[in-house]
């Protein structure tokens, strides 16, 4: 089986790449199943026991690697000869999840930008307002007194 992906104007063939999934809770359960109906190998790595990252065990291969220790990581990388990592649902792992795409030279599907923007509601606002995405009023109180005057000029929502 090959399946074929477009972006932009290069194809490339994913059938029997290996791919790194940081995290082996319930929901990542979809990117393994995806990635291997595709025909990708799949490595989920996880340091916590199997009750708690079940989807281990549906992968073709699981490590028991925390993926903060970024040394271990790049020894697993290098030693099968990762094709690419992926996360996702997890805003907590983001900020590994890039360092681990840059200390290995692989794409990331984000940068610093779009996923402080994704995790920080206060940056995330700013974007919306920037771009001319309406936005519901709010403010970041110092303290009770000034949450309590905002609330009085405008009200509850």
């Amino acid at each position: 089986m090959s399946v074929k992906i477009r972006g932009g104007l290069n194809e490339m063939d994913v059938c029997g790449k290996k791919l790194l999934i940081l995290g082996g809770s319930k929901l990542m359960e979809v990117i393994v199943n995806k990635a291997r109906s595709m025909g990708v190998f799949t490595i989920v790595t996880d340091n916590r026991p199997i009750s708690s990252a079940p989807v281990k065990l549906l992968a073709d291969e699981y490590r028991d690697i925390d993926f903060s220790d970024y040394d271990a990581i790049k020894r697993l990388i290098n030693d099968l000869h990762i094709d690419g990592v992926m996360t996702g649902f997890s805003d907590a792992d983001l900020e590994k999840y890039l360092r681990i795409c840059e200390d290995n030279n692989l794409p990331c599907y984000g940068g610093k930008k779009q996923f402080l923007i994704a995790t920080d509601k206060s940056a995330f606002k700013k974007a919306c307002v920037e771009s001319g995405v309406p936005v519901i009023p709010g403010i970041t109180a110092a303290n009770v007194q000034d949450a309590k005057a905002f609330v009085e000029k405008i009200g509850f929502p």
